[in-house]
């Protein structure tokens, strides 16, 4: 006996269109009758990766899309998306960044922008974002940001991760004192003479992941001792720097993170020479380590298990 699939019942056709991609269930069910139409305006919680603007796709889904994902230079238009959570833009234009405001997507708890070689995000989004802006955002990707011209910000209390590529360390202490609560920071620093002192902060911040990338030299070991002042209580810790000794670092490690469980760390140096003995008697986080060559002149020093 032959059966046809509009004689399911809703119900199993609600289950098989939860297993069915958005873009296939608009162009494989849309229109095809009245019925099939009512069910795929009731879905919910959709995710919606988009590589072209499509206007009649996004006129028939776009409220019900909690996740989306641009993979286009096309302009899309994300007021259209009004209970958007998740935002990941993988070709980030100065358009679609623009429309990134409170009033637009106020439920987003996800923001993740690429990070192309031109492209920053913009003042006025670091500020909404790092100034509460964004009640509901936890985590947040930014790709590039400035150091604000007040530089400062307002509290953004329910944040829990960030990362950001920045031309200056100080962007570090201006995002941890916004962040009461953050919990993972990733930072990357690029090449540039021009920078801000460092201030002398400690500061009792809960951050327990941190990430610092910093291949061009620009910090210095007295740098590096400020900027773990910020974060004493991190668990664990990776870093990428250039031309510091590995061991006067652990020696910094050992004093000023005391709840350090877990660390790993590339270093380009020409010239190293390392006494793992003299390291591993520094403490109980540094009996363990390890010690790699890399190619390039960059060496891998880590406590875990590789």
């Amino acid at each position: 006996m032959s059966s046809l699939f509009e004689y399911l019942p809703n119900e199993l056709i609600y289950d098989v269109f939860q297993y069915l991609d958005t873009r296939d269930l608009y162009y494989g069910f849309w229109g095809l009758n009245s019925r099939l139409n009512t069910i795929l305006r009731s879905l919910r919680n959709l995710s919606l990766t988009m590589d072209k603007n499509d206007p009649a796709l996004i006129s028939v889904f776009s409220p019900r899309v909690v996740q989306l994902k641009l993979n286009t230079w096309h302009e899309i238009d994300l007021r259209r998306f009004s209970n958007l959570k998740v935002l990941i833009l993988h070709r980030t234009t100065r358009f679609q960044v623009a429309q990134i405001r409170p009033h637009a997507v106020p439920y987003l708890t996800s923001l993740s922008l690429s990070l192309a070689f031109d492209f920053w995000s913009s003042a006025q989004l670091a500020q909404e974002v790092f100034s509460n802006g964004f009640p509901l955002l936890r985590h947040a990707d930014l790709g590039r940001v400035d150091v604000p011209y007040t530089r400062s910000w307002s509290l953004s209390p329910h944040l829990l991760s960030v990362c950001v590529y920045s031309g200056d360390p100080i962007i570090i202490p201006l995002i941890v004192v916004s962040c009461p609560y953050l919990r993972s920071l990733q930072v990357q620093i690029f090449g540039d003479n021009h920078h801000i002192g460092l201030p002398a902060l400690r500061l009792n911040h809960p951050l327990k992941r941190f990430t610092f990338v910093d291949s061009y030299g620009v910090v210095s070991l007295s740098d590096m001792s400020l900027l773990l002042s910020y974060v004493f209580n991190v668990e664990y810790i990776h870093l990428t720097l250039f031309e510091i000794s590995f061991t006067r670092l652990a020696s910094i490690l050992n004093h000023q993170l005391h709840r350090l469980k877990t660390f790993d760390c590339y270093i380009h140096d020409s010239a190293v020479n390392v006494d793992l003995d003299e390291i591993r008697a520094m403490g109980p986080c540094f009996e363990r380590i390890q010690y790699y060559e890399k190619s390039h002149d960059v060496r891998y020093f880590t406590n875990k298990q590789v």
